[in-house]
């Protein structure tokens, strides 16, 4: 009922994303229309352009449900199609449709952005990731596509909003995952992951039967070229470690070590290659994302494997012969230039 719903809602990040004590987002026009519950619904749902609002209110429940209006099923107020800034366009996302317009990097183009922006794509890019979209591809076709965009009705609520088991009728506390939460993981106040809670039955197994204690589902190769053949999320963070270094000793840069994410100053930053600029671009892309390649093992693990070329500047199997590959990446090299694409 609505005080289990409020109990989620409350466990998630969304009441607190217009305190004017996290930042700026109260007093910017380009901030409001995901991070103020008014603005949300002002730009996202009644398409008028972003204003500064005074004394806004966090995403609440009236954010996304409309209580006079019921077109849409559980009352949303937008849900289905959704275009990015960069054109593509989200045909059949479902309900999913409504986290599409705050959950995307606000990328018009990829190239673009990656070279002349120290920044990088706006943070919460899991619908780009998704559609496998809006990374830099080092000028070689792409096999982007996720099942997760193509056969999971409703996309991201199908996942995110499945119900914990510890849910129903007199349940007034339930855990800290699924439904209204819109998490999979609650870490239950420890960074240890001995105690932590997942929904990963109802989430995720009625589709993958095999994954029924974590996310961890086994990869299709050795992505990170370490010789095991280990799990998507461990594979890709083991991409993260083989980048890290090498993109740590460019000049200007830092690591907030809590998140991992990579900044740099301007004067770093105009020092670099396009293709280091491009590295930069995908490791942080990647990571914001958050889901280590579940939303799209394919892309993101592609996006990793070709970054090698920035950071190290030679392809990775020249140094991981051994290595899983995802997508074209050394049948291409003899068809681009690579001496110019630097």
């Amino acid at each position: 009922g609505f005080q289990q719903g409020f109990y989620q809602w409350n466990t998630s990040s969304h009441p607190v994303t217009a305190d004017a004590s996290e930042g700026h987002v109260a007093e910017s026009a380009s901030c409001i229309k995901c991070h103020t519950g008014e603005g949300f619904v002002d730009v996202q749902v009644k398409g008028n352009t972003p204003t500064v609002i005074d004394h806004p209110n966090s995403v609440t429940c009236s954010t996304c449900h409309d209580p006079h209006d019921s077109n849409n099923a559980h009352q949303l107020r937008v849900a289905g199609t959704f275009t990015f800034d960069s054109g593509h366009v989200a045909a059949n996302p479902g309900l999913g449709g409504l986290c599409m317009r705050c959950h995307n990097s606000r990328v018009a183009d990829a190239e673009t952005t990656a070279l002349t922006s120290s920044r990088g794509a706006h943070h919460g890019p899991e619908s780009d990731m998704l559609m496998g979209i809006n990374g830099n591809s080092f000028g070689m076709s792409f096999s982007n596509n996720s099942a997760h965009i193509n056969a999971v009705e409703n996309t991201c609520v199908t996942c995110h909003m499945a119900e914990p088991s510890q849910s129903g009728s007199g349940v007034t506390n339930p855990p800290a995952v699924g439904a209204h939460t819109f998490s999979l993981r609650d870490e239950m106040g420890t960074p240890e992951t001995t105690d932590d809670e997942l929904n990963v039955a109802n989430a995720c197994t009625g589709c993958h039967s095999s994954v029924t204690t974590d996310y961890d589902r086994r990869a299709r190769g050795d992505y990170d070229g370490d010789g095991v053949r280990e799990g998507i999320q461990t594979e890709v963070r083991g991409l993260f470690d083989i980048l890290r270094p090498g993109i740590l000793a460019f000049p200007g840069t830092t690591i907030n070590t809590e998140t991992q994410v990579i900044s740099i100053d301007s004067t770093g930053f105009a020092s670099l290659t396009p293709n280091q600029k491009r590295a930069l671009y995908n490791y942080n892309f990647v990571l914001k994302d958050g889901s280590f390649g579940v939303h799209n093992t394919s892309y993101a693990v592609q996006l990793l494997q070709r970054s090698y070329l920035g950071v190290y500047g030679r392809i990775i199997s020249e140094d991981y012969p051994d290595m899983a590959l995802r997508g074209p990446l050394v049948e291409t090299r003899v068809e681009a230039d690579w001496t110019s694409y630097q």
